[in-house]
Parts: structure tokens; sequence; C-alpha cells
């Protein structure tokens, strides 16, 4: 047994049967100090902390029978990593014509999160439809001959993984992805519906059981049918959480699989009467809705979270000065919290935006019906209620089209990652001027240059900002041209929806993860400290004797360029050069050249003086709690 920093890794292990405990990330340095752990065919291996946004370790071999060098594979930390999938069809081609067998995989609701499929029969491609988060597959064949997948994007946006296999070959699916597939037989097919809202399962169950409560109000439905209805979609409901829903040839969308199968569970004649009255049209805005609201309330508390943790890192380092810039040039003296907490300062504003789409969001649009209303006088407060919004839609029409709180949401992600984005640059920066040292969980090493500590992690932050606006763009762009009532346009909202969601929570994490672990090196801190910067405190100085601070301005200047002329720093300067500067200099200008008198002098609200930053660590952290 060996283990790297609390992640235990058994001296049997086999790509195809391992455990992983987590602990917490890390990353084993590719260095004489690292343990290795080999498989029975001795492929040598090490475990180094993923830098993607997603939580994972890359597993990397070295020279091993085909694979390729230094090529990485992903491994899920959590615990029981690997999960058996079903192929739940194959698609059998015609050898005489030379086709393929094709493999369709829909088993765990078609969000597959990592798992090991075995082909059943030889000559068989996986196909995949990467609709949420593209991705790698893995493949590796029973002897554990490691090869690398393609990642070959296709028209259509299939991607095709591997060769033909034989018989008994398995395929890895990077755990953190998800993969939402077709299932074709003849000309039926799980529609793309299916495949985009299938994460909605629970909150289409909820909507339905609500809604067979407000149609038994009103005399559709007996109140023996409501509860055979509500009994069969918590049993649906129960299969979904198992895992063991089965999609068929014929759903259309996440709704049609649901009813279908209450139908199948509770016969037609009652199941039926479920859908009297409502469309899809208003099911789907409120699904979406509900959807959204549970996400956005989880993405408070992760907000919460980065807030606590920078403010925590602020008052621990709350004694530690650097440089402040502007324009990237040497500016005035500040200290480190003070500068952390104006990154805060953006992310409490976008917590309190993300507030404020709440409300806007959770309101029901159920019994808008297709457009026109609902034609049995459902009382849609009473089914606003039993879903938790806080009031209903106030126009049928709008009720079905509105994607406004969509398109706000994927705004105020994409300004959240600007402000992530901005904060990465300032730590990289910093991280390259061995200002502050990003842990190793954050970082990788050069394939070539032994010496490199690449911060990827903050790049991939930095890089996820512009995918952001990409989405948000997109949205506005998939509205701007559609006429009222609902149109099948809006199904493409779910796409950049979802993964805005996801990128969100990762970025967030690692934002947070960053900040958690970061170490400031106080040192080099106050070596990027210069006098030039305390010119503006030598201007101030004469402001205190009366003399306007245009005149001041002009003086400091002089005494600027007198250093400079004599290749020397400002606070080398005699008491005397800076009288035949300026008369009005006495001696105690000399103590302008101090640091911690020029921070602390900043003491107005919000200022860099030590009781002003506490101040807003204090107010940041209410907030935090607040939330």
């Amino acid at each position: 047994m060996v283990s790297f920093d609390g992640i235990a890794i058994s001296d049997e292990m086999t790509p195809n049967n391992n455990t992983l405990t987590r602990s917490r990330r890390l990353r084993a340095r590719h260095n004489d100090d690292t343990s290795y752990w080999r498989t029975k065919e001795h492929q040598r291996a090490f475990l180094a902390a993923h830098s993607a946004l997603n939580g994972k370790l890359a597993y990397e071999t070295n020279g091993y029978s085909n694979s390729r060098r230094n090529t990485a594979y992903d491994y899920d930390i959590d615990d029981d990593d690997y999960y058996d999938l079903e192929l739940a069809m194959i698609q059998s081609g015609d050898e005489e014509k030379g086709e393929e067998t094709r493999a369709y995989v829909t088993k765990s609701s078609l969000a597959i999160r990592g798992g090991l499929i075995r082909l059943p029969t030889d000559n068989v491609r996986l196909v995949c439809d990467p609709m949420l988060q593209p991705g790698i597959l893995s493949i590796e064949t029973r002897q554990h001959t490691t090869t690398k997948a393609g990642d070959e994007r296709l028209p259509g946006g299939y991607a095709n993984f591997g060769n033909s296999k034989k018989h008994g070959d398995s395929y890895r699916i990077p755990c953190g992805m998800y993969y939402c597939c077709h299932v074709t037989t003849g000309g039926d097919h799980v529609g793309i519906g299916v495949a985009v809202a299938i994460l909605m399962w629970s909150q289409d169950i909820r909507g339905s059981i609500a809604y067979a409560k407000a149609t038994q109000r009103v005399g559709i439905l007996t109140i023996e049918e409501r509860d055979a209805i509500i009994s069969g979609l918590e049993a649906v409901h129960s299969e979904w959480a198992a895992g063991t829903f089965e999609l068929k040839p014929g759903d259309e969308d996440i709704h049609t699989a649901n009813e279908r199968r209450l139908t199948e569970l509770i016969g037609p004649l009652v199941g039926g009467k479920l859908h009297t009255g409502r469309s899809r049209n208003d099911q789907v805005a409120t699904d979406t809705r509900l959807w959204l609201v549970d996400a956005q309330r989880d993405l408070l508390k992760d907000m919460a979270t980065l807030l606590e943790v920078t403010s925590s890192f602020a008052q621990r380092h709350i004694d530690v000065l650097m440089a402040g810039y502007t324009h990237l040039q040497p500016a005035q003296p500040i200290r480190l919290s003070h500068w952390l907490m104006s990154h805060a300062a953006a992310f409490e504003r976008d917590a309190q935006r993300l507030q404020e789409l709440i409300p806007r969001t959770n309101v029901c649009p159920l019994g808008s019906g297709a457009l026109a209303g609902n034609a049995f006088g459902v009382d849609r407060e009473f089914l606003a209620a039993e879903l938790g919004f806080v009031g209903v839609t106030r126009n049928s029409i709008d009720s079905v089209c509105d994607r406004d709180f969509v398109a706000e949401f994927l705004m105020w992600h994409s300004l959240l990652l600007v402000h992530l984005s901005q904060f990465a640059e300032d730590v990289i920066i910093n991280n390259m001027l061995r200002c502050v040292d990003v842990d190793d969980a954050y970082a990788t090493g050069s394939s070539l240059m032994p010496q490199k500590k690449n911060p990827d992690a903050l790049e991939l932050l930095r890089g996820k900002a512009g995918v952001a606006i990409g989405r948000s763009v997109g949205i506005m762009a998939t509205l701007k041209g559609l006429p009222r009532a609902y149109n099948k346009d809006l199904q493409e909202d779910k796409v950049p929806l979802f993964d805005a969601v996801d990128c969100v929570k990762d970025c967030l994490a690692i934002a947070t993860g960053v900040i958690a672990t970061m170490r400031p090196n106080p040192a080099m801190l106050m070596k990027a400290l210069c006098p030039e910067m305390l010119a503006t405190d030598l201007a101030d100085y004469l402001v205190r004797k009366g003399v306007p601070f245009r005149e001041t301005h002009h003086i400091s200047g002089a005494c600027v360029r007198l250093a400079e002329e004599q290749g020397i720093s400002i606070d080398t300067l005699t008491f005397e050069q800076l009288q035949q500067i300026d008369s009005r200099f006495d001696e105690d200008v000399m103590q302008v050249w101090d640091y911690e008198t020029s921070v602390e002098r900043k003491c107005s609200t919000g200022g860099t003086s030590k009781a002003r930053v506490l101040e807003q660590i204090e107010q940041c952290l209410a907030f935090a709690k607040s939330l």
C-alpha cells in the first residue's frame, strides 16, 4: 500500500478495479520524492491533481505497451469511483456491407458521471452525444493495455471514441463529464429533449404531483385517481433516484418519459388524465424555473463559502504589506488584505445580484396551458404554493415563452466569471513575482521543463470567462427573433444553462481552494515596494502645511526627477537637497519614507489602513453568513 497525502492506493490496483478514498486534492510531483504504483503488468504511473475545474485526478502513464507517453486519464476522487453501466441498445450493422455495430448508452439517466462499460459483442463502436460537456473517453482492455481514445468532433454533434474493439473491451468515461446519448432503433429514438432536460426529472415529477392535486380540486380527478397518480409518480421518482428508470424509444422529452412510465404503472385510464389542460409549454417552463431556483440557492451557499474563506485569509494576513499597482505600474503601498478584499467586494456584488435574480425566477407559469390559459380553471395560486413559488406569472402567453430568467442568469454567471478571471490574473502575476505561492494542488509541472510550476487552475478560471460570455451572447441571439408564445428554439436554453451552473460551481470551488491554500511571501511582497511609491505622501506632507496640492504635486515631481538624475532612490535624498527644491520642507519630512505610516494614513472608509480593512472583513463575513 502506498499513499499520496491521504489518498490510499492498493498495490494490487489495476485501472479496472480501484477505489480512491477522498481526503483532499493534491499533486504528487514527478520527482525523486514521488511514490509510484505499478499494475501487474508493471505499468509505471503516478497521480497528479487535475487542474481542470471538476475536482478530478489525472492518472498519467509513461511508456507502457501501446500507451501514448505522458497521456493523462481522468479519475474521479469520490468513493466507489467506477460504476457498472448498461448498454441500453445495440444497433447491429450489416457485416456484408461493412457496417459497424453501434452501442448506445442510456443508463444513469443519460447523464453519465463516470463508469465502466463492457461491450457485449465484437466489432462495436461506442457512440456518445456530449450534449452538455464534451470530453474524452479513455479505452481500457481486459489486459489493461491503456490507449487513448479519439476525441474527434463529428458533424451532428456526435463523438466517436476509439476503433472497433473485441468482446469484453471496456470504455472509460471520465467522471464529472456529462454524456447524453441517443438510443436509436430503426426510425425511433430517444429525443434530444430527454437528453437535454434529463437533469430536471425531479422537478418534472414535483410539478406533476402538484398539478394532480390542482385538477382534483376542480373535479377533473377523483380523490382516488389523484392518490393513484401521486403514488405512481412517487414510484417513478424512486426509480430515477435509484438509477433504475429506463428511457425507451419514443420518449420525446422528460415530460413524456415520466408520463409514459406513470401510465405503465397505474394504467392509461387514470394516468391518461394527468395532462388534462396542461401543455408541455407551461410544463417545461415550470420545470426550468424550479430547477434554476434550486441551483441558484445552492450557488449562494458556494458564494458564501468563497466570501468566508477570502475574509478569513485577509484577517490572518492583515499586517502584510504589498505594492499596489495602476496600469500595472507601481503606485502606492497597500495591505495584502486590502487587495484581496477588493476582489471580495466584487464577489459580494455578484452574490447580491444572484439574490435579486431568485424572486424573478421563482414565479409559477404552471396552469398557463399552451398559451391561452387553462380551460378547467385550475387554481394557479394553489399550484404556486404547492411548488414553493412566491407567486404566479401574469400573462399566459408570456408565461410559456419567457426565458428572461435564463438570460439573466447567464449574464450573471458571465459577470461572475469575469470577476473570477480578474482575480485569477492578479494571482498569476503575483505568483510569477513570487509574492504569493499557489498550492501544488492547483498547479502542474511542465512535460519538458522540470523547474516549472504552472498555475493551470487559475489560467482555466481566466479562460472560462470567455466561454461564459459566449453562453450569454448565445441565448440572446436565440431569443432575439422569436415570435410570441412557445417555439422549439427555446429548447436551446438548457445546454448553456446546465453548463453555466456546473461551470460556476466548479469555478467557485477552485477559487475558494486557491485562496484557502495560497501562501503569501512577505519578504517578496516588501521587496516589490519601492520608495517612489511614497511620492504622493511627499506631496501630502506639504499639503498638510497649507500648500495647494497642484503645487505640491509639481514639487514632489521635482524630487523624483532629482533622484532619477542622480541615479538614487527618492528616499535617499538628503534633507538639504529637499530644501533646495522647496524651503517649506522641515526635518520631519524624513518620516515620510515609511510604508506602514503611508498605509495607516489611508484611513477613510474603504481605505487600506488596518482598522478600515478589518471593517471590510467584518462586513463581508456578516454578509456571507446572511446568505
